[in-house]
C-alpha cells in the first residue's frame, strides 16, 4: 500500500495539481474575473474540455463556493 501512494497516487495527484494551477494561472492572465465563481467556473470547464450549461452558471452567486470532482471522486 506505502508503495501504491508513494510510486503512483502521490505523482498522480501533483501532475493534476500542477494543470489546475496552470489553468488558474491562464485565466489571470486573459483576464479572467477569478473573485467572480460563475466566470472562473466556466473558463475551468471551457479549458478543461468539459461542457456545462448555460443556466447552471447563471445561478451561481459571486461568493458560492463551487466544487468539481472527477470520476474517481477526487476533488
Amino acid at each position: 500500500m506505502n508503495f501504491l501512494v508513494k510510486r503512483i497516487v502521490l505523482p498522480l495527484l501533483s501532475l493534476r495539481a500542477k494543470k489546475h494551477k496552470e489553468i488558474i494561472a491562464e485565466a489571470i492572465a486573459s483576464g479572467i474575473e477569478i473573485d467572480t465563481s460563475g466566470s472562473l467556473l466556466k473558463y475551468y470547464m471551457d479549458r478543461m474540455g468539459y461542457v456545462l450549461n448555460s443556466d447552471v452558471i447563471e445561478k451561481i452567486a459571486s461568493d458560492d463556493f463551487v466544487e468539481i470532482y472527477d470520476k474517481y471522486g477526487v476533488q
